[in-house]
């Protein structure tokens, strides 16, 4: 008896430990149902595309959070071109918490100002990679991360002979919030020091909006632009000189009354340099993503009206009307897509989107 005992007192502390990890995934396959351009006279139908997946919303995700210690691993499934197979790639991160207004993470790290919530991606504010984190809230309201951020299979510091030393990431976050909102700022260096990017950033509410500002510097070779991908494959921003590039400020507010909510995100640059020449200019860049939802009777109605290029001479705008319903467990997104640049597209896109 006290044999089975025993084993039963194992085996329910086994379950125990088994089940304190969460474990999430997201399903989501996307296509078209009818696409036309103008441009090149195509017509098609009954277009499935690959599954891809972004750092916001990973395939799996499993996260074990104890009193002093913790590991997440995220798995997604990227595809640059939009075609061909993709490849898997993995977030590792554990954090460990020796003292109670310490805590180090060990692995991925990232962070931003503040995220508009239309695309989840628009953001410059964003920094991170994979290194060393260590955060402080030595008082309630404050805190502050200082990284050393190598990247998984890089070295953060490494010195050959006869060779500078060089430095990889360096990056800081320091936040305040209280009553009237939260104020943050950012410092991030790469390169040894080549690349800078520093900001600000505020966000509250106001009534029944709610908006966030951000205003952010780049010094470097490369502009706001310019994602790390595009550059290292382009000479004149491989081969640059490293200068301050530019200021960069995001504007977002979102507000609902009843079933109607409404979003509403402008970025702006001031680039002080195009990055094709070594001549300074002024080129001011702006635009702006619109979001308008009415949820009645299950259905969300929304329109979706996107143009980042306001003040250039080629007209680009894209104006997506559609409907999220569910069917069981599975959400279904169908919309009416026009892209208009010098030739108009147009799409019927449809997604679909299984979260357990």
């Amino acid at each position: 008896m006290k044999k089975i005992i025993a084993i039963t007192a194992m085996v329910a502390a086994a379950a125990g430990i088994a089940f304190a990890a969460d474990v999430s995934a997201k399903v989501k396959l996307t296509g078209s149902v009818f696409d036309y351009n103008a441009d090149t006279k195509e017509t098609s139908a009954l277009t499935l595309k690959n599954h891809t997946s972004h750092d916001w919303e990973p395939d799996m995700e499993l996260t074990f959070s104890g009193e002093k210690a913790g590991a997440t691993v995220k798995y997604k499934t990227l595809n640059e071109w939009g075609n061909g197979s993709g490849e898997t790639t993995t977030a590792w991160k554990i954090w460990l918490k020796p003292i109670d207004m310490l805590t180090m993470t060990i692995g991925s790290w990232d962070t931003t100002l503040n995220q508009e919530s239309i695309d989840y991606s628009k953001s410059k504010s964003g920094i991170g990679s994979a290194g060393f984190t260590f955060s402080l809230a030595p008082v309630d309201g404050f805190t502050f991360d200082a990284t050393l951020a190598p990247g998984f299979g890089n070295k953060w510091f490494d010195k050959t002979d006869g060779n500078d030393a060089t430095l990889a990431e360096l990056g800081f976050k320091a936040a305040y919030s209280a009553d009237f909102g939260t104020i943050s700022g950012i410092f991030d260096a790469k390169d040894t020091f080549k690349t800078l990017k520093f900001g600000a950033g505020f966000n509250g509410n106001f009534g029944p909006v709610s908006s966030f500002v951000n205003v952010l510097g780049l010094y470097g070779k490369r502009s706001f632009g310019d994602d790390d991908d595009y550059a290292d494959k382009v000479d004149h921003l491989k081969d640059g000189k490293e200068q301050f590039q530019g200021i960069r400020a995001e504007i977002f507010a979102s507000t609902s009354f009843d079933a109607l909510g409404l979003k509403l995100f402008v970025p702006v640059n001031i680039n002080l340099w195009d990055g094709a020449s070594d001549d300074i200019k002024t080129m001011l860049d702006a635009g702006f993503s619109f979001r308008a939802d009415y949820n009645v009777g299950g259905y969300d109605l929304y329109l979706k009206v996107v143009d980042f290029d306001l003040l250039k001479d080629n007209f680009s705008m894209l104006v997506k009307p559609g409907v999220g319903f569910s069917v069981g467990e599975c959400g279904i997104d169908l919309s009416l897509e026009f892209t208009a640049q010098e030739k108009i597209k147009i799409a019927v896109p449809v997604e679909f989107t299984v979260n357990f």
